[in-house]
């Protein structure tokens, strides 16, 4: 998601946090209305068991 907004940019949590939570805050609003469940989760490095 990140790197499709901001190609030019790293995908780096400590250097682009302000990039990062602006892109799940309008993640939030557009899908306000819709039936959601978040799961919050770590799932690994690389989408992997770690």
């Amino acid at each position: 998601m990140f790197s499709r907004v901001y190609p030019d940019k790293n995908p780096s949590y400590s250097e682009n946090g302000d990039l990062f939570k602006e892109l799940w805050k309008d993640a939030i609003i557009q899908q306000q209305n819709d039936k959601v469940v978040w799961n919050i989760g770590f799932r690994g490095q690389g989408d992997r068991p770690f």
